[in-house]
C-alpha cells in the first residue's frame, strides 16, 4: 500500500476503506484497490478524521486549528470548528466521536472540548498537550503528549492511568486501552495493565 502515498499521518475507515490524512499533499485520501484517492485538497496538515454516517467525513486542519466537514458525493468543504491559536504551539491533533458527541483535544491549551448540536463545552482543563482521544470503560481515555501521560476523563475527573514516552494517539482493541507512542516508536498496553507491546515503529 506503500506505493503512492506521500506522507500519511492519521487513519480512518470509510466501507472498508483506510482513510489517510497526506502531510505531504495536503490532501485527505482513501486506499481503493491499493491506490490513493483524493477526497480532499488543500488541507492544512490534514490530521484527525472522522467518519459520519458515510456521507460525509470530519478532518482536522492543525495548521488552522480547525474542523472541516467533507461531503463525499460533492467534495464540498465547510468549517465545522474553528478555534483560535493564539500560542506558538501546534494546533488540534485527533478528533473522535463518542455517543453522538465530536470530541476534541485543543492540543494548543490544553483542554477537551465536547461538540454536540451546535453548541461547544469545555469538559477538561489543565493537560500539557492532549492529542488524542477515544472512549473507554464510560469515560473518554486521553494521550497527553508533553504530559507524557495517558489519562482518562470520568464524571468530570481525570485520572492518570500511565506514564510513557510522548504519547500520540489512543484507542480500544477488544477491550484493551491501547497508545502509540513517539518517544520511543512504540505501541503500549495501558489497561488491562501497562506494557510496552513493540518498539519498532518510526514515529507512529
Amino acid at each position: 500500500l506503500s506505493a503512492g502515498l506521500g506522507q500519511p499521518d492519521d487513519l480512518g475507515l470509510l466501507g472498508g476503506h483506510i482513510l489517510f490524512g497526506d502531510l505531504k499533499a495536503d490532501a485527505v485520501a482513501e486506499i481503493v484497490r491499493g491506490r490513493p484517492r483524493i477526497l480532499g485538497r488543500n488541507l492544512n496538515v490534514p490530521e484527525g478524521i472522522v467518519v459520519e454516517n458515510g456521507r460525509r467525513i470530519l478532518v482536522v486542519e492543525q495548521g488552522l486549528n480547525r474542523v472541516d466537514s467533507i461531503d463525499l458525493k460533492s467534495h464540498r468543504r465547510t468549517v465545522l470548528l474553528n478555534l483560535a491559536n493564539n500560542t506558538a504551539n501546534g494546533g488540534i491533533d485527533q478528533i473522535h466521536k463518542i455517543s453522538g458527541a465530536l470530541i476534541v483535544p485543543n492540543s494548543p491549551y490544553g483542554t477537551i472540548l465536547r461538540f454536540s448540536k451546535g453548541r461547544l463545552k469545555q469538559i477538561a482543563k489543565g493537560l500539557t498537550r492532549p492529542t488524542g482521544v477515544t472512549g473507554f470503560n464510560g469515560g473518554i481515555a486521553i494521550a497527553d503528549e508533553y504530559g507524557h501521560a495517558i489519562w482518562v476523563l470520568k464524571r468530570g475527573h481525570l485520572t492518570k492511568l500511565a506514564s510513557v514516552p510522548t504519547p500520540d494517539d489512543v484507542t480500544t482493541v477488544s477491550g484493551m486501552l491501547l497508545a502509540v507512542t513517539l518517544g520511543d516508536g512504540g505501541l503500549w498496553e495501558i489497561r488491562p495493565r501497562v506494557r510496552r507491546l513493540l518498539n519498532v515503529f518510526n514515529q507512529p
